[in-house]
C-alpha cells in the first residue's frame, strides 16, 4: 500500500511539473520569430530560412517572397529594395521601434511591395527622417499599420502608383503624411491612393502635398 502511495505521489509531481513547463512554452516567444514563406502559399511555416532579425529576412528572401514575423517588438532600422510581401501577424503585437534614429522603415527604388500588420516608432528627429519613407518606387501598397512618434509619419518622394490605406497616423513631429512632388531628374510624385487613414494629433499637418 504505502508503495502504491509513493507512485501515486509521483505521477502527481511529474503531471504538475508537465503543466509549469506547457505554460511556459505557451508563454515564451518562438527561438526563430520570422519566416519566409518557400511556397508563398500564406501558411505560416519554417519556409526556407528563419531567424530573429526582419532586416536578415529580407536580405535573406528573393523577388516576390512573403515573410512573416511573428509578435514581438524588433528594435530595427529596416531598408526594403526588393519587391517582398512583409506581413505581421498581428497589427498591434508585432513593433517595428527604429529606436529614435533614422527612418523605421526605407522604401528604396523598387516596385510592388506589400507591407501590413505592423505597429511603427520611433524614428528619428532629423529633417526627413519618418516611420516609413517611399523613394523614388511605384506600386507600395501601405495597410492596417500603426505609425506613431515619429518626425514624419509616412513620407512619399518621387514616387507614384502607391496605396496607402487603413492606417494610423500619430503623434508625429511634424506632418502625418507628406508628399514630395518632384525634382530637377524628373522624377514625379503622381497617381497616389490615400484611403480610410486616421490621422491624429500630428504637430504638423495630417496631410501635406
Amino acid at each position: 500500500m504505502k508503495k502504491n502511495f509513493h507512485i501515486a505521489i509521483g505521477l502527481i509531481f511529474i503531471s504538475i511539473l508537465s503543466l509549469l513547463m506547457l505554460g511556459e512554452n505557451i508563454n515564451a516567444q518562438p527561438p526563430n520569430p520570422v519566416w519566409i514563406d518557400e511556397n508563398d502559399n500564406g501558411v505560416f511555416d519554417a519556409g526556407e530560412w528563419n531567424g530573429t532579425s526582419i532586416q536578415d529576412a529580407i536580405d535573406n528572401a528573393t523577388q516576390g517572397q512573403t515573410i512573416y514575423v511573428e509578435s514581438g517588438t524588433y528594435y530595427e532600422n529596416i531598408i526594403i529594395n526588393k519587391s517582398i510581401n512583409l506581413f505581421g501577424k498581428n497589427r498591434d503585437a508585432v513593433i517595428i521601434d527604429g529606436g529614435g534614429v533614422g527612418d523605421v522603415i526605407y522604401i528604396n527604388e523598387t516596385s510592388w511591395v506589400n507591407l501590413s500588420n505592423f505597429t511603427i516608432k520611433h524614428s528619428g528627429s532629423n529633417s526627413g527622417d519618418a516611420g516609413i519613407e517611399i523613394y523614388h518606387c511605384h506600386n507600395i501598397n501601405i495597410r492596417d499599420v500603426n505609425i506613431s512618434f515619429s518626425e514624419i509619419g509616412v513620407f512619399i518622394q518621387y514616387s507614384s502608383d502607391n496605396i496607402i490605406f487603413n492606417n494610423t497616423v500619430c503623434n508625429s513631429e511634424k506632418e502625418g503624411i507628406l508628399f514630395e512632388g518632384a525634382n530637377i531628374a524628373g522624377y514625379y510624385t503622381t497617381n497616389n491612393s490615400i484611403r480610410q487613414n486616421t490621422l491624429l494629433n500630428n504637430t504638423g499637418r495630417g496631410i501635406k502635398i
